[in-house]
């Protein structure tokens, strides 16, 4: 078994996780944009949320999803979640759950499966930068 199909797919309680394909990009971008504009304006201010969803578009996750650990959850064939690791630096560079199913555990899940990815390929330790939320 190759490393790269370690965590093609796993299930849990919310659905499944599988690798992203390029498919995905345009419900990735909405999940992404989402989470940011809802989950986060408790913490940031308007300007800021438009600033950092300005940046956001579909076509930006193609090269992630060809070159990172990068990861979706669906449920009932929509993706609601995301995860994104970089093997190289150990760095885990996204996790985001739609606001519609926060609080039920996705995120763990998403980032238990960035980290057994992690362990298969021998790394001892990652590490993120995380919004204030």
């Amino acid at each position: 078994m190759r490393v790269e199909a370690i965590a093609d797919w796993c299930c849990n309680l919310m659905g499944m996780i599988r690798r992203a394909k390029q498919e995905d990009k345009e419900s990735i971008w909405q999940v992404h944009t989402e989470a940011i504009r809802e989950l986060c304006k408790s913490h940031y201010t308007q300007q800021q949320i438009q600033a950092w969803t300005s940046f956001l578009n579909p076509k930006n996750y193609r090269e992630v999803i060809e070159t990172k650990e990068f990861f979706v959850a669906e449920d009932d064939k929509s993706i609601v979640g995301f995860g994104q690791l970089d093997s190289e630096t150990g760095e885990v560079e996204a996790v985001y759950v739609s606001p519609k199913i926060v609080r039920r555990g996705l995120g763990k899940s998403i980032l238990q499966t960035l980290e057994d990815v992690a362990r298969k390929k021998g790394l001892k330790s990652l590490h993120l930068s995380s919004s204030l939320n």
